[in-house]
């Protein structure tokens, strides 16, 4: 492994019992090593297979076929949001009160909960960088998606400014991206040809999983791939994006 972690440290960050200077250095491996990602996927991955196939009472396990699909659908998601809560406990903020880093006001539609904004308090903000994190095949927050970056950009134009938005999408929020499956390819479509800076990003770690589970995978011409979503979120924070989870 290029960064020299242990698997003792990488261990600790899964169960969030590192310091604050080495919270930030495995943070600083996310972002610089897509093995490092991969690997506390992969731990996260099977303390949550552990953790749910046994249960304290001795009762039987959830069914292999349905217990283990389910959370192997949802390891990467869960990891993000592992990251994410431990960057809140020493270095982020984020919204009962809109983050700094963000001008525009979003509106949560009718059928969304309003969105939560992250943002590094250690790095320069990018005022008008947001990263829109999709996990959920739920088709109505995949149209919040679409939604919030349609807010933002004609905000931005109504403002003279730029803005730039990246869509990340990971666990079956992939099939927002998915050929076969998006519901909202025409959508899409409209929104990349009238926004240059608009951006769609699939998790390479989900697309190899739905793979290996022997789906064909064929992405929109839109979506452009990354190793994992895990470090496209910790690099677009070191970054200055403001996050915000969908």
């Amino acid at each position: 492994m290029k960064s020299g972690l242990s698997d003792e440290m990488l261990n600790a960050f899964v169960d969030q019992e590192l310091s604050r200077p080495e919270m930030g250095e495995v943070l600083q491996a996310l972002k610089d090593d897509p093995q490092v990602a991969a690997e506390v996927c992969s731990l996260r991955h099977t303390k949550l297979l552990v953790r749910h196939a046994y249960r304290l009472d001795g009762a039987p396990a959830v069914s292999r076929r349905t217990g283990w699909r389910a959370w192997a659908g949802r390891a990467c998601a869960m990891l993000c949001f592992l990251v994410l809560g431990g960057l809140l406990g020493w270095s982020v903020e984020k919204a009962s009160a809109p983050a700094p880093s963000i001008h525009f006001t979003l509106a949560a539609p009718a059928y969304a909960a309003a969105p939560r904004l992250v943002s590094l308090t250690n790095v320069k903000p990018q005022a008008h960088d947001i990263l829109l994190h999709l996990d959920s095949g739920d088709p109505r927050k995949m149209a919040a998606a679409l939604d919030y970056a349609q807010q933002i950009l004609d905000q931005a134009r109504r403002q003279g400014v730029q803005a730039r938005i990246e869509i990340v999408a990971n666990s079956y929020g992939l099939n927002l991206l998915r050929a076969d499956r998006s519901p909202l390819i025409a959508r899409i479509a409209a929104l990349s040809r009238q926004n240059a800076n608009l951006t769609f990003v699939a998790c390479g770690q989900s697309l190899a999983r739905f793979r290996n589970e022997g789906q064909t995978v064929r992405l929109i011409p839109q979506a452009k791939v990354t190793s994992s979503a895990v470090s496209e979120i910790a690099r677009r924070l070191q970054e200055g994006w403001t996050y915000i989870q969908v």
